[in-house]
């Protein structure tokens, strides 16, 4: 019993240390400014709000309305200090829909200790990149400079935020809403300097369901067999109060 207690309770502190790192910021490691991928990646520039961030498993795509001819990116290293957000797949969409690569003359990205800066042809017209994230989470800091940006985030199909724990979304004040089976986030408006999300599978869903249903299960065994062995113990005393009161009895006959 004990044995199969500890099994539970070593999957289940397993998976809430899972949850945990899913919280980490996206630090940006492993990637470098440049045009890989470039031919290969396509984007969703029909966008509804001023910047929609769609995840995949391991990386994400961006695609923002500019206000100015210029983005500046970064990202949070491990004590919080600011370094620059490792980009690929740079492209940008003219307001008559022609789409540039960085190939064009126009178009460029410089990094810095601290920024990677994305020179527009244009102060209108749209940006968009590609860039790694943590499994099931992603942190991006609000690059828009205009008042209360609205912000939406697609989830990777089968995924969800709707459980308190497995899925939480920063700011509030935001609104889900499902199409083709995904899961789509959106601020209205953001106020603060950060938007987050760490997102579950449903399918982990049920089996964090059938987990816990296990533990308690055993918990409950637990305690029933701890109630039997008081019962057995209390008339355990009470057989042997009886035969002393009858030794007694003798004694004195």
């Amino acid at each position: 019993m004990k044995r199969h207690l500890a099994i539970v309770s070593l999957v289940v502190l397993s998976m809430g240390a899972g949850c945990m790192g899913m919280t980490s910021p996206d630090l940006g490691f492993g990637l470098g400014v440049g045009d890989q991928d470039q031919t290969n990646t396509t984007y969703d520039w029909n966008t509804s709000t001023n910047a929609t961030l769609t995840l995949q498993s391991d990386k994400y795509q961006s695609v923002y309305e500019l206000g100015n001819d210029k983005l500046e990116l970064y990202t949070h290293g491990p004590v919080g200090s600011e370094r620059a957000l490792d980009v690929r797949a740079v492209k940008y969409r003219y307001p008559n829909e022609t789409v540039v690569t960085t190939d064009h003359s126009d178009l460029s990205v410089d990094k810095s200790n601290s920024r990677t800066v994305i020179q527009a042809p244009s102060d209108d017209g749209q940006i968009a990149f590609v860039t790694d994230k943590r499994p099931k989470s992603v942190t991006t800091p609000v690059f828009l400079e205009s008042d209360d940006p609205s912000y939406e985030i697609v989830l990777p199909p089968n995924m969800d935020i709707d459980v308190p724990i497995l899925g939480t979304a920063s700011p509030g004040g935001y609104e889900t809403n499902t199409e083709d089976g995904r899961v789509h986030i959106v601020w209205d408006a953001v106020s603060g300097s950060s938007v987050s999300v760490q997102y579950y599978l449903v399918r982990d869903l049920y089996i964090f369901g059938a987990v816990l249903g296990i533990g308690l299960l055993g918990g409950l065994a637990g305690v029933g067999y701890y109630l039997l062995q008081i019962r057995q113990l209390k008339q355990l005393r009470q057989r042997i109060e009886v035969d002393a009161d009858i030794d007694t009895g003798n004694d004195q006959q």
